[in-house]
């Protein structure tokens, strides 16, 4: 299970990496790696959790084209783009290190409701089959 974190938490989080003050130079400076990752391995996708399609929106808006379908909406959650991206970060960052990239989540509020999600963006599983039908066919 995993805690949605509050905007409080992830400023402590984003303070302690040394991340800028100024959010927006923040976003600007990580999107082009988060990019490159996600061109390069687009099964990540799914390691972003719900925070995935706020976390498209920036990429798609800053044209790096990850597809046109937004399935999700949570824009409610938090205040700031920043805070979907970096709770994403978190998210992938702790999924990546077990190896998990399934695309089924379990989510607790701080109120201690529950809840369940299942992340399919059908632009991106069409790029991680094109990616294994590339990666079979050369061979690297």
């Amino acid at each position: 299970m995993e805690h949605l974190l509050s905007k409080r938490q992830i400023d402590i989080a984003l303070a302690n990496n040394k991340a800028p003050g100024d959010k927006a130079v923040w976003i600007e400076k990580v999107i082009p790696t988060l990019a490159k990752q996600l061109m390069d391995d687009p099964v990540r996708y799914r390691t972003y959790g719900i925070f995935w399609w706020e976390i498209k929106r920036l990429l798609n808006q800053r044209d790096y084209f990850f597809g046109d379908n937004q399935e999700g909406h949570i824009s409610d959650l938090y205040p700031e783009p920043y805070l979907y991206l970096a709770a994403g970060m978190f998210s992938a960052l702790a999924r990546i290190e077990v190896g998990n990239f399934e695309n089924r989540y379990r989510y607790q509020e701080e109120n201690g409701v529950q809840f369940d999600c299942v992340l399919e963006d059908r632009d991106m599983e069409l790029r991680i089959a094109s990616h294994e039908v590339e990666y079979f066919m050369l061979g690297c």
